[in-house]
């Protein structure tokens, strides 16, 4: 078998004996459902050259045809890349591609007394836990994330039993404890029992029941389920004083409050501190919105390293920093993408400087223009908003008949 995803949809070829090599376009004719599918798992995988996958599923983009009336499932929901159609004999189909890479297992929806034949993909043979994204800007006390959503734990698809169980900090008491195999695994039975909604350190370990020799798992994760915060502005510029001013609000779930739930960020400071409380549960917190960063970059090849990040005020360079060489580097949580940075003097702006691939302004390529004119600012836009992010000393400018006045 093989794939063309946007032409004539599943194709076959007889290899003639006498020519077993032949693989030109014409030798490959379309074929209908009929004669490539077998019940109960009318699920078909190509990869993504249209080559066919016969045994496990690999971790990658994966093309599959299968009766649109008959939905995926999945340990975790895969990612849709490209969805396209097969020709009309296939009417009652859905081809789609998907990326694979963060699933256990795939299989068909049952029809009828059917049972589904589950697909594994390749290397997911460990249990793994997921946690989701954390919380923008809060950090415990430590500097380790905070999640707001609870951990799921995938369990590889199988008859070996598990015994999943969340713990508090330590070998504090038992929140929830599940044992079941993979094959009739539900993630949300964990929580069933736990009080809600759940705060702090959690201890969560699975570990395999049958005899087989399986790895398990064992991961520290902090939550505070439900908690949400707004930082205004969402990204803190460069100001002569340190930072732009900011004002952090916390909106905690039903049932968890934070103290203080609003609070301001002056120049001179990064972040707050902070405390959630649920039922007799505090969390000490660091909220800490995002903010420019820049440093300096040695040039690539070079034995230099770069500098320490700098965000209090603009950074302050001069013409030997230029003549070293290297890039100008920035770091704008949540932009999305490196502004175009202007090279401003008492003339305006005499240049503009846009990032490289890597995000990188090389430095020499200002050089001549600030030694022209003895010196300038960097600024950049964010927005509506424009921040100084380095200024430049140098030399006092030659006399050159090229430059005005």
């Amino acid at each position: 078998l093989r794939l063309d995803p946007f032409g004539r949809g599943v194709l076959t070829r007889d290899v003639s004996p006498a020519d077993p090599g032949r693989d030109e376009a014409g030798s490959w004719t379309p074929m209908s459902p009929d004669e490539v599918t077998e019940p109960p798992g009318p699920l078909l995988a190509f990869d993504a050259d249209g080559g066919p996958i016969a045994a496990v599923l690999p971790p990658e983009a994966v093309w599959l045809a299968h009766p649109e009336d008959r939905a995926l499932r999945a340990d975790t929901a895969p990612r849709v890349l490209v969805e396209s159609r097969l020709p009309l004999t296939w009417t009652g189909w859905r081809l789609v591609q998907l990326d694979l890479s963060g699933i256990a297992w795939l299989e068909l929806e049952p029809a009828g007394e059917d049972v589904p034949r589950r697909h594994i993909v390749r290397g997911r043979a460990r249990p793994r836990l997921v946690t989701g994204a954390p919380v923008p800007g809060i950090h415990t006390t430590d500097g380790l994330a905070v999640f707001g959503t609870l951990p799921t734990v995938r369990l590889p698809a199988g008859d070996t039993r598990w015994r999943v169980e969340v713990r508090g900090p330590g070998s504090g008491r038992v929140l929830g404890a599940v044992e079941a195999s993979g094959n009739r695994w539900d993630p949300e039975r964990l929580w069933d029992r736990v009080p809600r909604p759940v705060l702090g350190e959690l201890v969560v370990t699975v570990t395999a029941l049958d005899t087989a020799p399986v790895a398990g798992l064992r991961r520290v994760v902090f939550v505070a389920e439900g908690l949400d915060v707004a930082y205004s502005p969402a990204l803190r510029l460069t100001a002569e004083e340190g930072l732009d001013a900011a004002e952090a609000v916390l909106s905690p779930a039903p049932g968890m409050t934070a103290s203080p739930c609003a609070a301001m960020i002056g120049a001179a400071d990064t972040g707050i501190e902070v405390a959630c409380v649920a039922g007799p549960v505090v969390l000490p917190l660091r909220v800490t919105p995002p903010y420019c960063r820049i440093r300096i970059e040695p040039e690539p090849g070079s034995a230099g390293a770069p500098t320490a990040w700098h965000s209090r005020g603009p950074l302050q360079l001069d013409a030997a920093d230029l003549i070293r060489g290297g890039a100008l580097r920035l770091d704008l949580p949540g932009a999305a993408a490196d502004p175009p940075i202007d090279v401003v003097t008492a003339r305006g702006i005499v240049q503009v400087l846009e990032p490289s691939k890597r995000g990188r302004y090389p430095l020499r390529r200002m050089l001549d223009t600030v030694s022209a004119h003895g010196g300038a600012e960097l600024r950049m836009s964010v927005g509506a908003r424009t921040a100084v992010i380095a200024r430049i000393s140098a030399s006092a400018p030659a006399a050159d008949p090229w430059l005005p006045g």
